[in-house]
């Protein structure tokens, strides 16, 4: 009996604690909130950024597109490159009432010609798949290019999609290991995708492959 009653005092008090830590958080994050407005006030685009994040995300607060897209849009507006990226994604994605991916790729376009890797791997995206452009594999692989040369690992598991189907360069599958692996080995979906479905464990690494060096083996 009195082994019960320990036992459910100990969960009540658990239960007691995750309600005050949660408390906490909410706590936390209402004063973030309120501190982040009231940069806002003063125009300061990491503000908008972060609201936009929280408003998108719905993290402590009831998801709200609408406000996302206004802080969003405020950040860009006043030069936030996370700030613009967010924006294309929300235009972007189809779970928004704002879904216009052609919208979306004018501001991966601004941002991919101003050397922001995540949205030069964008734009390769959709030359690839030709959503809105045309299909174009060969200026798909030099977009990719120039984002993994940043070190962007999802533009080097685009690569070795290309590389291993032999879309827009010659078919190489010793090229397509070395750029899979990276990301594979870090678990990113697309590299493993990759080297599942083409089978590139089997494959010997382009040991001559620089990925500095992305014409000469």
């Amino acid at each position: 009996m009195i082994k019960y009653i320990i036992l459910i005092f100990l969960t009540i008090n658990l239960v007691a604690q995750e309600d005050i830590s949660l408390e906490n958080e909410n706590n936390k994050m209402t004063q973030e909130i309120k501190d982040y407005q009231e940069a806002a006030l003063n125009d300061d685009p990491e503000a908008y950024f972060q609201l936009g994040k929280i408003y998108f995300e719905g993290k402590h607060v009831f998801k709200d597109y609408l406000k996302a897209l206004e802080y969003f849009s405020a950040a860009s507006y006043l030069g936030h490159t996370q700030g613009t990226y967010n924006l294309a994604l929300l235009y972007l994605s189809q779970k928004t009432p704002f879904h216009d991916a052609k919208r979306a790729l004018s501001y991966f376009l601004e941002l991919a010609r101003q050397g922001h890797a995540p949205s030069q791997n964008r734009v390769g995206m959709y030359l690839t798949a030709g959503i809105i452009l045309e299909k174009d594999f060969k200026e798909a692989v030099k977009w990719y290019e120039a984002s993994s040369k940043q070190g962007y690992i999802n533009a080097q598991c685009n690569l070795a999609f290309m590389y291993a189907s032999g879309k827009g360069v010659w078919q190489n599958m010793g090229r397509a290991h070395a750029f899979a692996k990276p990301g594979y080995k870090k678990g990113y979906k697309l590299c493993v995708k990759v080297w599942e479905d083409f089978d590139l464990d089997k494959y010997p690494e382009d040991k001559g492959f620089k990925f500095k060096f992305y014409n000469e083996p």
